[in-house]
């Protein structure tokens, strides 16, 4: 082989040598070859799975970077379309648009934080009845509830049997707090979406996780079933680098009234530094002073409370010595009492 060959081995072919090769249809032949090699072996599959009856190859996006001189207008229209194919652990999904990557990061106060979200939420001009509105409603009369509700609260045994490596655990709620899915709606372009349903993802999202993963050690702790907690989580945390453990459905309790809670009991014995996070405060109801509130979220691209909660996390959670003594202060919980319901005492107290 001449030398010329070897050095187009070595080396990725650019754009100004594919016009030299347009002289010499050997080597043209050998460079074509070449980048057929280099986009197999950019595109990683793992294990096939099996979702259904549907076998499908999981395909890591971050894995297919073309630089677009490299490459033939043909091969650059096939790769397009493979960005656009993510595999979850059971289901696939394709992804509408870039979500969030290009977004400016700007440091948020928390400010009188939940409660202004809340309050904007209900001063707006949505109906009434529009869903946020109603979960927004929902959220403080929960509050009302979980601090005015008087059922026993069982104890339970720790599931969690890895080893802490930071001081602080969070654990966080999935829909309306990290996420929003909902039926597939013609008019709506979703950030991933399959056969069966869309999905929205809270802006911030992943900077958010990443930013706390390096401060706490972090879990979903979802009402959701499994498999799909499972086919969420992938498409938030696809590399597994952000969570340490994921409960669901099956690791809640049912109180002898029907209601479900996430007891954190499953995750720590220490409750002095450990948190939840979740939009429907009645889900820890059994340690109300461990959980943080946060407002509901469907699909507003304006949404920023999660750069809010990561200032409240970091200026507030962290800095404290019991989480409860902090979470109590901060939301005054115990104020609820003096009202029949939570958006009494909403109304009253922060209006």
């Amino acid at each position: 082989m001449n030398t010329k060959a070897l050095s187009l081995q070595k080396n990725r072919v650019n754009s100004e040598q594919w016009k030299l090769l347009q002289r010499d249809p050997q080597l043209l032949k050998l460079a074509q070859q070449l980048n057929r090699n280099r986009t197999q072996s950019n595109i990683s599959t793992q294990k096939q799975v099996k979702p259904g009856n549907q076998t499908v190859s999981r395909i890591k996006l971050d894995s297919l970077k073309v630089d677009s001189l490299d490459d033939p207008p043909c091969q650059q229209e096939e790769q397009a379309k493979l960005k656009q194919t993510i595999t979850s652990r059971s289901a696939q999904f394709t992804r509408k648009v870039n979500l969030n990557n290009h977004m400016p990061i700007k440091k948020v106060h928390h400010g009188n934080y939940f409660f202004d979200k809340i309050k904007e939420i209900l001063m707006s001009d949505l109906r009434d009845n529009s869903p946020i509105k109603k979960m927004g409603r929902d959220a403080l009369n929960q509050i009302h509830m979980m601090i005015t509700y008087q059922e026993f609260i069982p104890e339970v045994s720790l599931q969690y049997q890895g080893k802490s490596q930071k001081k602080l655990k969070i654990a966080f709620d999935l829909d309306e707090t990290l996420i929003h899915t909902e039926p597939i709606q013609k008019d709506k372009v979703y950030d991933y979406q399959n056969n069966e349903f869309g999905v929205f993802i809270r802006p911030y999202c992943r900077h958010v996780l990443k930013e706390l993963s390096l401060l706490a050690d972090l879990f979903v702790f979802t009402s959701a079933n499994q498999k799909y907690a499972k086919t969420i989580i992938n498409l938030i945390d696809p590399e597994n680098t952000y969570f340490k453990g994921h409960f669901c459905r099956n690791h809640c309790i049912t109180l002898q009234s029907r209601i479900q809670l996430k007891h954190l009991g499953i995750l720590s014995n220490d409750f002095s530094n450990i948190v939840i996070i979740d939009n429907s405060p009645i889900f820890y109801m059994g340690q109300p002073y461990n959980g943080i509130p946060i407002a509901p979220y469907i699909d507003d691209k304006n949404d920023n409370e999660l750069l809010k909660l990561l200032n409240f996390v970091t200026e507030k959670i962290l800095q404290s010595d019991d989480v409860r003594i902090t979470i109590r202060r901060f939301f005054q919980y115990d104020m609820f009492r003096q009202f029949s319901d939570g958006v009494q005492a909403f109304n009253i107290l922060y209006n």
